[in-house]
């Protein structure tokens, strides 16, 4: 009899013995097979997004066909034509890009540069363009826009009173939510040396201030190698060079241009 109990004593120790590694080895078994599952789940899902995106998922801006490439809006806000057509990868159509040019005249010189802006934004596929006199931009002008041109002309190397006043109002009365909005500007002067580009660089740092982002017109040599930017668009108007030339004009629209062209793909990549 207790031969027996000894003997059953060791082989319940035994049998615990042997259970407990089973248990030690069964566990690194158990988290080998869970490992390999989720790697096998996230193959799946990464497969799954791959076929999404060669069958017609986001792969980039398509561009408007020639057929398509119509007028957006006129520069005063009035119908020119129907609004281009954009289409997205998806085959869904994708909003136009929006550009607001304001300006503000007193002899209409800086009038005609605000129009060759204007100019330059329309011939840009998938835009509509507004064109406003500073004093009567309203806070829905500068919510719907996308980008936002600013001109005006050089009063004692700066610019006008009237023109910081309506600036003013737009960020300390309106709250306007400028972040992200792309800007540029341009400015006219009677002399060389009148202070244009000061004037432009003072609405330069009115958008930078507001968490916009600036460009100004792209310009290439005659063989089109040698391409570079410049801060801005402007026009001596003064008795050494009347009026606005047609090259002036060509700054002004080469800075609509580039605005839209960049609003346009801004847009494009907001959509995606």
């Amino acid at each position: 009899m207790k031969v027996y109990r000894v003997l059953r004593n060791r082989t319940a120790s035994r049998g615990k013995q042997l259970g407990y590694v089973a248990g030690v080895l069964t566990m690194p078994a158990f988290l080998a097979l869970a490992t390999l599952f989720a790697f096998g789940l996230a193959a799946m899902v990464i497969a799954g997004h791959l076929a999404a995106t060669v069958n017609g998922g986001p792969a980039g801006v398509d561009q408007a066909s020639s057929a398509e490439q119509g007028l957006g809006a006129s520069s005063f806000g009035k119908p020119a034509g129907k609004p281009t057509k954009v289409v997205g990868s998806s085959g869904q159509p994708r909003r136009t890009a929006r550009v607001l040019v304001v300006y503000y005249s007193r002899s209409g010189n800086t009038l005609k540069m605000a129009e060759a802006v204007v100019e330059g934004a329309r011939s840009v596929p998938g835009t509509e363009v507004l064109l406003r006199e500073v004093t009567t931009v309203n806070k829905e002008d500068l919510n719907w826009a996308d980008a936002i041109a600013l001109g005006c002309p050089t009063y004692f190397a700066n610019i006008p009173g009237i023109m910081k006043e309506c600036l003013d109002q737009w960020n300390w009365k309106w709250k306007v939510d400028f972040t992200d909005k792309i800007g540029g500007a341009f400015a006219t002067g009677g002399g060389q040396m009148g202070g244009k580009e000061h004037a432009m660089v003072s609405l330069l740092l009115f958008m930078l201030s507001n968490r916009m982002m600036v460009a100004g017109p792209l310009f290439e040599d005659e063989t089109g190698e040698d391409i570079w930017g410049e801060p801005g668009a402007g026009a001596m108007t003064g008795p050494l060079d009347p009026g606005v030339s047609e090259k002036e004009l060509e700054s002004g629209h080469r800075l609509g241009q580039r605005l839209a062209t960049l609003a346009v793909r801004w847009i494009g990549s907001a959509q995606l």
